[in-house]
Order: C-alpha cells, then sequence, then structure tokens
C-alpha cells in the first residue's frame, strides 16, 4: 500500500521492512524549490533534480538503482534481439497505481508516446514502434541496430521510460495529472515545499556525494559570424580567465573537480581532458589578438538558483581581464526553459546531472539541433552520427573521443568541474542513502532510509 508523501519540506515517513509499518518521521530539506512540471516524469528536463520527485512518486520499467544502472523494476525481465533492433520486456504482475488502475503494457506504451521531454526527438526517431504484446509484454522496435537504446531509455539520461496511467491522463488530461499526480512509487500525494530557511545546526554531518553533474559557462553567440565570441581566442580567453581553483574552494570547500569537459568522469567513452589553465595575463594577450585590446561589453550572463554567488565570481574574472558582463538571475524553470527555446544571448552559466554516457549528454547539449545548443560544427555532427550506427565498441569509442577533443580544442564551454554535492545529515540518521546509486546526488531509493533506533 502506498504511503502519503507529506508536504513540509519534504517530510519522509521512514520505511521499514514490508512486513513492519513504517515508523519515525524525518525532514528533507532541499536548496530549491520544487516545479510543478517536475511531477510528470513525461515532461522533463535534461535534468537530475526531479528524480528527487520520481523516486518518490513514480517507478520505471528499467531505473537505476544501488548496484547497477540499469536495474528491473517494473519489468521483470527483457531480451534484446540478435540485431539489435528488437527489445522485449515481461512486465511485473498485479502491479496498480495509486488510484487502483492496474499497471499493463498499454500503460507503457502510452507514457512513452506521451514523452516530450529531454532526448524525445532522438527517441522518435530511433525508435519505429512501441508494441503491446499483450497486459503483461511491450515489445519495442527500433528503426535500426541502437547500442545506447536501454541507457537513455532505463537511466536518468530521460525520464522516457517512467510510467503514467494511461486511463487517468486521458480522463483529467496533463493539466490535471500535475494537479493531482497518480504514480506507482511509494508514496502518493501532491508534493509540495513550504520555503522555509534551514537554520545552522551544529549536529549535522556533512556528506559530499560526488555525481555525474558537469558546470560549465556557455557561450551562445558562438555561431554568430559577428559576435565576439565567435572568435576562438576570445572564448578562450574566457576561459584562462577564471581561477578554477579558487572558485572550488569558496563555493564546494575544494571537493568539487576540476575539468576540461562537459562530459563526467565515469561516462562510458569519456576522454580525460585538463582543464584550460588560468592565466589571466594571456587571456588578455588572445583579446589583443582577436581585435579587443580594451575588451568589450559581453552583455547579460544569465544564471538560474542556486548559483547566482558562482556567476558573480565568474563575471568579476571576465571583468579583471577586459570583458564586461552584467548578471541576469532567473527562476530555475525560466531559466531552463528560455535555455532550452534559444531566448538566451551572451553567456549563462550551464549545468547538467543527467545521466547516460557520452553520446547522450552530446546530444543534447553539443550536436546540431540538440535541445541546448544555438548551432554546431558538421565535423562533430557526423562523428555523432557515425558513432550511433558503429556497433564495434573500440571503433565507437575511437569516434566519440575524436568529437570530444574537437569541442575541447574549439573551446566550445569553458568547464568549471565535476559539481560535488554538500549534503548532510542529522544525528537521528543511520543511513540516508547518499551515494547509494552512483552519481546520483539525491537520496535513493527512499524506502531503504533508515532511523536510528532510540
Amino acid at each position: 500500500m502506498p504511503r502519503l508523501l507529506l508536504a513540509l519540506l519534504l517530510t519522509l515517513a521512514l520505511i521499514t521492512p514490508a512486513t513492519a509499518a513504517p515508523e519515525g518521521q524525518l525532514t528533507y530539506a532541499l536548496h530549491i524549490s520544487l516545479a510543478t512540471r517536475w511531477l510528470d516524469p513525461g515532461d522533463l528536463e535534461g535534468l537530475i533534480t526531479p528524480f528527487v520527485v520520481f523516486y518518490a512518486l513514480h517507478d520505471a520499467v528499467v531505473k537505476s538503482m544501488p548496484g547497477t544502472m540499469i536495474a528491473p523494476s517494473l519489468a521483470e525481465s527483457w531480451t534484446v534481439s540478435k540485431d539489435g533492433t528488437v527489445v522485449d520486456f515481461a512486465l511485473r504482475k498485479g502491479v496498480t497505481f495509486h488510484n487502483g488502475d492496474p499497471f499493463t503494457a498499454e500503460d507503457v506504451q502510452f507514457s512513452f508516446q506521451r514523452y516530450k521531454g529531454s532526448q524525445a526527438k532522438l527517441l522518435k526517431e530511433r525508435v519505429r514502434e512501441v508494441e503491446v504484446v499483450n497486459p503483461h509484454r511491450v515489445r519495442f522496435h527500433l528503426a535500426g541496430p541502437w547500442p545506447d537504446f536501454l541507457t537513455v531509455y532505463g537511466t536518468p539520461a530521460t525520464g522516457a521510460g517512467w510510467i503514467v496511467p494511461k486511463r487517468y491522463v486521458e480522463k483529467v488530461g496533463d493539466a490535471g495529472f500535475l494537479k493531482a499526480p497518480v504514480g506507482l512509487g511509494p508514496y502518493y500525494g501532491l508534493l509540495g515545499a513550504t520555503a522555509q530557511e534551514v537554520q545552522r545546526d551544529a549536529n549535522l554531518k556533512l556528506v559530499p556525494t560526488s555525481i555525474a553533474a558537469t558546470h560549465w559557462e556557455n557561450f551562445h553567440d558562438q555561431f554568430e559570424p559577428k559576435s565576439p565570441w565567435h572568435d576562438r581566442r576570445v572564448r578562450l580567453a574566457a576561459a584562462q580567465a577564471i581561477d578554477g581553483r579558487a572558485l572550488n574552494q569558496a563555493e564546494t570547500l575544494g571537493f568539487s573537480r576540476p575539468t576540461g569537459g562537459i562530459i563526467p568522469k565515469e561516462f562510458e567513452f569519456s576522454l580525460p581532458l585538463e582543464p584550460y589553465r588560468y592565466d589571466p595575463g594571456r587571456a588578455r594577450q588572445l583579446l589583443a589578438e582577436a581585435g579587443y585590446p580594451s575588451g568589450f561589453d559581453a552583455g547579460e550572463f544569465s544564471v538560474g538558483p542556486p548559483y547566482f554567488s558562482v556567476g558573480e565570481t565568474i563575471i568579476g574574472y571576465l571583468q579583471a581581464v577586459g570583458i564586461r558582463a552584467r548578471l541576469r538571475t532567473m527562476e530555475r524553470a525560466a531559466f531552463f526553459s528560455a535555455w532550452r527555446d534559444r531566448k538566451i544571448r551572451g553567456l549563462s552559466y550551464g549545468a547538467s546531472g543527467a545521466h547516460g554516457n557520452v553520446a547522450t549528454r552530446m546530444e543534447s547539449f553539443v550536436v546540431s539541433g540538440a535541445p541546448y545548443t544555438n548551432g554546431g560544427y558538421p565535423d562533430i555532427d557526423e562523428l555523432m552520427r557515425a558513432q550511433a550506427r558503429e556497433l564495434d565498441r573500440g571503433k565507437r569509442e575511437e569516434l566519440l573521443h575524436q568529437a570530444q577533443r574537437l569541442v575541447y580544442e574549439r573551446v566550445m564551454f569553458a568547464p568549471l568541474w565535476q559539481y560535488t554535492f554538500l549534503n548532510a545529515t542529522g544525528p537521528a540518521v543511520a543511513d540516508a542513502r547518499f551515494g547509494a546509486i552512483a552519481s546520483f546526488p539525491y537520496t535513493a531509493p527512499y524506502e531503504e532510509i533508515r532511523l536510528r533506533r532510540p
């Protein structure tokens, strides 16, 4: 029986083994406000934060769990055809949604067809058909061999594999679903959070959690010939103007890891890249060589919460070498909507904690037409098309390494770090499950959280 998810800073009931009743209570405080759209996995942005909601309210065909990135959940098992074009999922029987509707293969088909979130275009292009074989078996027919299907469908790279009830959504509509979401997760009820200040507590224990999130500076106008950012030397100057070591110490107590790319080092096919060297003198020289000896007005630097202080510090570093920018603070949902809709100009603070591999990250932020790009490079696009067709792992890795080298050499981004979350727990918590799922910044699965016994 699902349990009510209380709504005061995400107050969660303690979960004990299935044979025992829940006992105890803890308060889960987040650093951000929860966006209503996060209640619906069908509208996932390319972010990791909405999975705080998904792991509580919803369930997936397969999903990341402790010990494995792709674990059976609503699917008991799956098979892949020899030619790699058909994936069969055998679904669990006797599962019901919070409102009592039975879970069937039609819900899987419906959830995939209505999905419009991150990488929806890619999924719809590469999945030819979702066939309901019977109420407890669903078959995905791919347009061709696709080595990354399970990575894209079954990890936090997208929300396509997280299931909503077909009958209920068709009855109440998308807006009605957001007002009263129904899922298959261990909790039910409308999520809400009060805006309260969490005061310092000397009894809190710091739990740094390494995650698959990289942060970087975006150059949105680099594909416009008349923009200063079209010149690689200007982009390199901006990258070399930032003292990443000092910024890391000030913002994350030095726990984050400097990086030269936007790909987490744990991702399959990741190419290690050295951070661009901090050298403000060289940055000024590069600007002069590019025709800006006195610097230039870079316009707005758009930043979403909770990274306003990082944005202010970066603007100071840029100002020191002659790149003059103004901080534009934006509400989180508005920021990502504007980024996705290509309405942000100048500079912005980019970040992603979405899971996957090198290909899935680059298909969101690098290739032409990707959800979060204003342009692209034909040779990188061709490498990405070639790797998507390549079934030989070694050859595919080399193609993806070539693409990453080109991104680095062209300074498409000014990478900052692979972020480390500074979580904390109180003395009443025996196991918060931080880090239980590899590279996941939050606690999950919730049903494994344990309190200390008196």
